[in-house]
């Protein structure tokens, strides 16, 4: 067993240099192309030991009982010191572009087997752990489960079940089997991944296929390879590897593939001397051999903006035919661009990232990690509940939200070879309404490369509803059918369960037409936010048809967790595959009849089948007519074709039409295209805006514009401008929305005009428009008034009088110039791993009788752990009227600009407990408190920090503290006369 190696870092750091002037062209979304050369050894190479064991004669995890102690995995909380801001706010959005498209697509049955799963039963139960991070995978002759266990701080349990019934064959921790290793396996600490690497030969007349187990512990990722298919026997091989950082590798997510087993974890190694998130490298070659490893190779790929938690999935093969010689490991995640690229953010567009990690076992300096390759999607929304909160998702009967993890495109991403294309799938979740109101929905996209790269095949959005569903995995069978799996919770009446859908691959592109199947409902809320953090769709490789899902669920307050199967009956057997295109048209019959554009019909053939099919129209709305050309197709591959002729008769009424073209022939299910007509007759009507109203003033400086619906209006275009002209537009948008929320301050006592124009397929309708004037921002002297300070200090001459403590050792209060608002130094306090209460000091500052609208002003920057209802540790502002002697809280009202961000939990030991507070994260943001009614006092202000003594997150820093008031601006300060 070898630990980790010293590195040459000034070697890698120029490596890194290499890679960043590689950059070429850039690609889509504005992200430029980089090619990092030359991986970095974070080890010599790891000696494996070996263990025989017989799995079902290991000693069983103890079960949970009530009254047993419950822990919950250290959470990714709060933002890492390498945390990148977003660049702007994130623009205003409307809803889901994909949502209604999926929804408009007449519900169908994946067949009996898929309806009805073959196998659905309970997993492991609860462990006394949140997460229990579920998560399997399927062999030849067993599934094998594995969650979050009853361990130190969790471990894993390892659940084996026969596939054929269901049965269990063996139940033990994972540590268990790395006693007498020699390794620190045995302090496993779970984040649990099992891979069935499928097209491994184990010699003549043995089953084909090897086992990966895995776990991390605080420092390594432990790595169990089977010497076998069965998992119940047999030889092992246990790999310890140490992390690049030398602490826990976070959240690890494994792929395989021919050259290696590739890895990307939520770490910052910093092995580069610039933060990014490990990807890995390691030997499946000897690691298959139980021979020690190559050395291990590491990239870091560069950090987004936006998310403190990140990290890049790779792609994970499946099926008998591998990926072209010598293709690069593939590495993916989505990238929001209205979060990651701000300044440049696309409303109609987001990206999935490609990344390619090219592995030369014999020459390192020679390995590549390149990307991105921007693939386009349709706009997502992956702000919910901001960007860094741990809790969103409802659930009944409890104010306890769940962890929507927004970060990463969920495991699996699923890779396949198909001869003549390679497909990638990954699926993830978003906001699929947009705005604050969050109401989660499940995002999944299909990548193909039919030789000339990589490029967007079909995507969808599954939200039938407004029921959340997150946490999804997806995966493909070998016959081109899609299934997806997913939690579900809201806050009204579905406690948190499990659901799946999918979609044939003769289905309409971009649509998951199959009925949600309920897998198993919930009956009760969760008690822990941490929920899931993953759960595992994958596909039987002996007939490459059957799907295997686990994932969590609810049957009471403590999670329990679900396995089944089920299969598409369609999958293997002969059929035709049905698509047409486009699938949205427009009419505007206002000058008479409208014939639409074409549309295609492709009639393919799978797996050989030849019966003709029949073509025709469900019955058409009243006020169309259409026709089929020609009326009877022969399945063909390449797909044969027919089009449809669809013309709207001037008489039709406005409105959104479905028309569904059915496919009939013998032998196979029917199957059908949907198509959606709107019609209109008329431009829009002026719409009537409501709000600011026309002459307002005062208006707040992020405001809500709203306006009623204009009658068939089908999109607005909002404007806002600083002239009436609008030759200064400052704003803007187009949707559907009647609404539009800024989504940054505009500027104080400044006039402002906005205007709306309603539109359809007949034209552009009247312009309604109206003007406002903004208000004073909070703090400023309004016009008339002049600015008066009583105190002013930049933190640039030294401590001034400024004094501080600590109530609870320990004191960070420092004067520094790391960081600062302007122009070098600032104080700062750092959080604490124990109870403690640090005190800044003001020096004695006199705030005169007549003072008018006296304020205390500042910029604060804070990194500060936040609970899932409001803090645990927190920041706060008092005041002394006597010299220091006794000290009252400025309350939350009095806070006018950038208020307290929650309540401090009482249950942690924290001084402030029960007091409003600042904690979470936030960039540099001036702050103003109202000091009206202190008038003619003596004070002084304490900026007290209170930690818990739990996690330590971040710090705290204070500059530029200004007390002042708006006096009058008088032309003459008396009278003419003496």
């Amino acid at each position: 067993m070898s630990g980790p190696a010293p590195m040459n870092r000034l070697l890698i750091a120029s490596l890194w240099l290499v890679g960043v002037l590689s950059a070429v062209a850039p690609g889509s979304g504005s992200a430029d192309e980089i090619v990092l050369r030359g991986a970095g050894l974070f080890d010599q190479g790891v000696i494996p030991a070996h263990v025989q064991a017989d799995m079902r004669r290991l000693p069983q995890p103890a079960r949970w009982r009530a009254g047993d102690p419950i822990k919950e995995i250290p959470q990714r909380k709060g933002v890492p010191r390498d945390h990148i801001a977003p660049e702007t706010a994130r623009q205003p959005r409307g809803g889901d572009p994909l949502r209604m498209l999926n929804n408009r697509a007449p519900a169908s049955s994946g067949g009996r087997v898929f309806d009805r799963p073959l196998l659905n039963q309970n997993g492991a139960g609860f462990t006394g752990v949140n997460p229990p991070d579920p998560v399997g995978d399927v062999g030849t002759g067993h599934y094998v489960q594995m969650v979050n266990g009853p361990g130190f701080i969790g471990g894993t349990q390892v659940l084996i079940v026969d596939k054929a019934d269901g049965q269990e064959v063996a139940n033990f921790a994972l540590g268990d089997l790395a006693v007498g290793s020699g390794t620190g396996c045995t302090d496993g600490r779970g984040d649990p991944i099992v891979m069935f690497d499928s097209t491994v030969e184990n010699g003549a007349g043995e089953s084909p296929g090897r086992w990966f187990l895995s776990e991390f512990t605080l420092v390594s990722l432990c790595i169990y390879i089977s010497d076998t298919a069965d998992p119940t026997e047999g030889g092992w091989s246990i790999y310890e590897f140490f992390s690049d950082s030398g602490e826990l590798p976070d959240y690890p997510k494994y792929g395989v593939w021919p050259d290696a087993y590739y890895i990307g974890a939520n770490e910052d190694g910093d092995t580069f001397g610039t933060p990014g998130r490990m990807v890995y490298a390691l030997d499946r070659e000897n690691m298959l051999q139980g021979a020690p490893t190559r050395p291990t190779q590491v990239f870091e790929a560069p950090l987004l903006a936006g998310f403190a938690f990140q990290t890049l999935q790779p792609a994970d093969w499946d099926g008998a035919t591998p990926p072209p010689l010598g293709a690069p490991g593939i590495f993916v995640r989505h990238r929001d661009d209205e979060v990651h690229n701000g300044g440049s953010a696309d409303p109609e567009r987001d990206f999935l990232e490609l990344w390619t990690f090219s592995v030369d076992w014999d020459t390192p300096a020679n390995s590549t990690f390149s990307g991105p390759t921007n693939v386009e999607v349709a706009d997502f929304e992956s702000e919910l509940c901001g960007l860094t909160s741990f809790a969103c998702v409802p659930q009944p009967d409890s104010e306890r939200l769940l962890d929507p993890l927004r970060e990463p495109v969920m495991w699996r991403a699923q890779y396949r070879n198909f001869g003549t294309h390679q497909v990638i799938v990954g699926s993830w979740v978003t906001d699929v309404v947009g705005g604050s109101a969050d109401i989660h929905g499940v995002r999944w996209a299909e990548l193909r490369d039919v030789g000339s790269g990589w490029t967007m095949h079909q995507q969808g959005t599954v939200s039938p509803d407004d029921v959340h569903r997150w946490m999804p995995s997806i995966a493909m069978d070998g016959a081109g059918n899609l299934a997806v799996g997913y939690n579900v919770s809201d806050a009204v009446s579905v406690f948190p369960g499990l659901r799946y859908t999918g979609r044939l691959a003769s289905d309409p592109l971009d649509t998951m037409p199959i009925a949600e199947v309920t897998l198993v409902d919930g009956s009760d809320a969760n008690v822990a936010n941490r929920y899931g953090d993953y759960s595992s769709m994958n596909v039987d490789p002996a007939d490459e048809c059957t799907f295997w899902f686990t994932g969590q669920y609810n049957p009471t307050s403590q999670w329990s967790t679900r396995i089944a199967k089920f299969r598409f009956n369609a999958c293997g057997d002969p059929n035709f595959t049905f698509r047409g295109a486009p699938v949205e048209l427009e009419a505007c019959v206002a000058d008479g009849d409208v014939t639409l554009p074409d549309v295609t019909l492709e009639i393919g053939s799978f797996d050989g089948f030849s019966e003709d099919v029949a073509l025709a129209f469900e019955p058409l709305p009243v006020d169309f007519e259409g026709a089929i050309d020609p009326a009877v197709v022969t399945p063909a591959q390449p797909a044969a074709q027919a089009v449809a002729d669809i013309t709207v008769l001037s008489t039709a009424s406005s409105g959104d039409y479905d028309i569904t073209i059915t496919g009939t022939a013998a032998g196979v299910e029917p199957q059908s295209v949907a198509l959606a007509v709107s019609v209109t007759d008329a431009v829009p009507p002026v719409p009537t805006l409501q709000s600011p109203g026309n002459g307002a003033t005062a208006v707040v400086l992020e405001p809500l514009f709203e306006w009623s619906a204009a009658d068939q209006a089908n999109s607005y275009l909002f404007e806002l401008a600083t002239d009436s002209s609008f030759n200064n537009v400052v704003a803007s948008q187009i949707g559907a929305d009647t609404a539009f929320q800024a989504s940054f301050e505009l500027d104080p006592e400044t006039g402002y005009f906005w205007r709306v124009s309603p539109s359809n397929q007949c034209g552009t309708g009247a312009i309604a428009s109206a003007a406002f004037t903004t208000g004073v921002a909070p703090g400023a002297c309004a016009s008339g008034t002049r600015e008066v300070r009583y105190f002013a200090d930049d933190m640039e001459s030294g401590e001034n009088g400024w004094t501080h403590a600590a109530a609870d050792a320990p004191d960070t209060w420092t004067l520094q110039s790391l960081d600062s608002n302007s122009p070098d130094s600032s104080w700062r306090a750092s959080s604490v791993t124990e109870i403690s209460d640090q005190r800044l000091v003001s020096p004695q500052i006199v705030l005169p009788e007549d003072a008018t609208s006296s304020t205390l002003q500042f910029f604060t920057e804070f990194s500060i752990e936040e609970s899932t209802s409001g803090c645990f540790d927190a920041a706060v502002i008092e005041y002394s009227q006597d010299d220091g002697v006794s000290w009252q809280p400025n309350s939350a009202v009095a806070v006018l600009d950038n208020p307290y961000t929650g309540t401090v939990e009482n249950n942690a030991g924290n001084p402030l407990a029960d007091r409003p507070g600042w904690c979470g994260i936030q960039d540099w943001t001036r702050t103003a408190v109202d000091l009206r009614g202190l008038e003619g006092s003596n004070l002084r202000f304490r900026f007290r920090l209170g930690t818990d003594e739990a996690f330590a997150q971040g710090d705290w820093l204070i500059d530029d503290v200004v007390v002042q008031s708006c006096e009058p601006e008088y032309i003459f300060s008396d009278g003419f006369e003496d």
